[in-house]
């Protein structure tokens, strides 16, 4: 085992004992959940030069969360998604669900839509991240997201993003959303 595993698997496993023990200590809400070969169809708007395109994104997942809240208000949380994704571009406008709140998710305008022809479909994996921490003076969360996909035609489709926001106990806020695509 490599030294950097070696301590990251040392330290997870002295947190993982030690924290939970601390936190029932002090009134706190512990809760994990699991979630095992999800489901899920959801449409948005192609991204990394595919920016005028419609896609229908169909995904099977597993995840995991676990937060801890403390009497005092703190608390923290992680999670970790993972599965497969297969993309293909949609012969519809996307609108939003519901018309009034630019929030609300995306749906095809044309609820007849099908495969545009001749579009490459694209299949491959996924994985998401995230956390939040706040201790009442700050509060901080990260959030990362991977996919590599290949396309019909040979292509491949990578894209990572990485955000992260951070507010100080005088209330600045820091904040940034990267997207790299390949």
């Amino acid at each position: 085992m490599r030294p950097v595993l070696r301590i990251f698997v040392c330290a997870a496993a002295i947190l993982g004992v030690g924290l939970p023990a601390v936190a029932l200590a002090a009134g706190a809400f512990t809760e994990t959940n699991h979630a095992h070969k999800q489901a899920l169809t959801e449409y948005d708007f192609g991204l990394c030069g595919h920016d005028t395109e419609s896609w229908e994104i169909n995904e099977v997942f597993n995840s995991v969360d676990h937060v801890t809240f403390l009497d005092n208000g703190t608390g923290w949380g992680t999670f970790t998604v993972t599965g497969t994704a297969s993309i293909r571009v949609i012969d519809s406008a996307l609108v939003h669900a519901d018309a009034g709140d630019p929030d609300s998710p995306l749906v095809p305008a044309n609820p007849d839509y099908h495969a545009v022809a001749g579009a490459p479909t694209y299949s491959g994996k996924f994985t998401v991240w995230g956390n939040f921490n706040d201790n009442l003076r700050n509060e901080n969360s990260t959030f990362t997201f991977s996919v590599r996909l290949r396309g019909s035609d040979g292509s491949v489709l990578t894209l990572h993003e990485t955000a992260h926001f951070a507010v100080t106990p005088n209330g600045l806020v820091f904040a940034f959303d990267k997207l790299r695509c390949a």
